[in-house]
């Protein structure tokens, strides 16, 4: 933990799977985010939830699933513990994001597609993004990014 930057939760409670720091236009911004390709019970993601309340300091969750029945879990455990957040855990799915890259949709806990991960980044850092991402739409080679170490902390065992 020691090595962890400023912004990233300094706890041994959850780690999440990776965290962004972007300094966007207007302010910083910080994201955590969940891959999950397997589903996991309740009480495991009421544990995780529990620590986002808590947490402080990380503005959105992305939960990249790789099956709608994931999602569901992630919501059951959301209402097991009353948290009333709305389009804090948001959710990728993971077939769209490896065909669309940064194209694919990001939906909220009604599944109402709120914007696509261009559109949020773009958002967020204003022009700097535009240009570095640029308007080009379509397939990308996103999933040379879905690997299975950690970035942050101890690798998976």
């Amino acid at each position: 933990m020691d090595r962890y930057p400023s912004w990233v939760p300094h706890t041994k409670e959850h780690r999440a799977d990776g965290y962004t720091r972007i300094l966007g236009a207007q302010r910083e911004w910080t994201y955590a985010y969940e891959c999950e390709l397997s589903a996991k019970s309740t009480q495991k993601y009421e544990s995780v939830l529990r620590f986002y309340k808590l947490a402080g300091g990380i503005d959105r969750v992305f939960w990249l699933i790789g099956d709608p029945f994931i999602r569901d879990q992630i919501l059951r455990a959301k209402a097991c513990i009353h948290d009333d957040s709305t389009n804090y855990h948001v959710f990728v799915d993971l077939k769209d994001f490896c065909a669309n890259g940064w194209d694919a949709t990001v939906a909220n806990e009604r599944s109402e597609t709120l914007f696509t991960l261009r559109e949020k980044y773009m958002e967020v850092c204003g022009d700097i993004m535009a240009q570095m991402i640029g308007t080009h739409r379509g397939t990308s080679r996103v999933w040379v990014h879905l690997d299975g170490k950690k970035v942050l902390g101890k690798p998976r065992r």
